[in-house]
């Protein structure tokens, strides 16, 4: 931005659905990509860790509220799928009776699974069904998994990032 080669300090994603091209936007969010207000959200960086963490008020499967210690998440688009603690991540795979496989978590693809909610800053995202399975046949894999520790994290990867065009600044 100082060198006036962009407009400003700010990049977005677009990752694209289902064979949809995805975009990089320097300098600004595009206009083609996002209608509205943007959500703005003030990032925290903890010296512990290399990233950049948004809090989380709360985290819900369907009606049922998980969020205990767990107060913070990583934005990342180059994760493939959306890990969390241990606890947390078991609870949501068995509320949807998952099974672990070689390949990971997987389950009917008839399931219906109560969606997965996390509130940031008072507004909730919403990921379902659809946007947390890779269908192969009658499986479907699931893009969440446990980490073997039970960080006071999550990280909130592709399934996250393609559905909610998300703005860095």
């Amino acid at each position: 931005a100082e060198s006036g080669q962009i407009e400003k300090p700010i990049f977005a994603f677009y990752l694209g659905r289902e064979g949809e091209a995805g975009e990089l936007s320097l300098g600004g969010p595009s206009a083609d990509r996002h209608v509205g207000k943007l959500h703005f959200v003030n990032v925290q960086a903890p010296s512990h860790l290399p990233f950049w963490m948004i809090p989380i008020d709360a985290l819900w499967i369907g009606d049922t509220t998980c969020f205990t210690r767990v107060n913070s998440a990583i934005v990342n688009p180059w994760d493939s799928s959306i890990t969390g603690p241990k606890g947390q991540v078991m609870s949501f795979l068995r509320a949807w009776g998952a099974t672990e496989t070689t390949s990971g978590w997987t389950i009917n693809c008839d399931h219906e699974g109560a969606p997965l909610i996390f509130r940031v800053l008072g507004r909730d995202y919403v990921l379902t069904k659809a946007d947390l399975l890779g269908r192969y046949g009658h499986t479907c894999s699931l893009a969440i998994s446990p980490r073997e520790h039970d960080d006071f994290y999550w990280i909130l990867g592709l399934p996250f990032t393609t559905k909610f065009y998300t703005v860095f600044d």
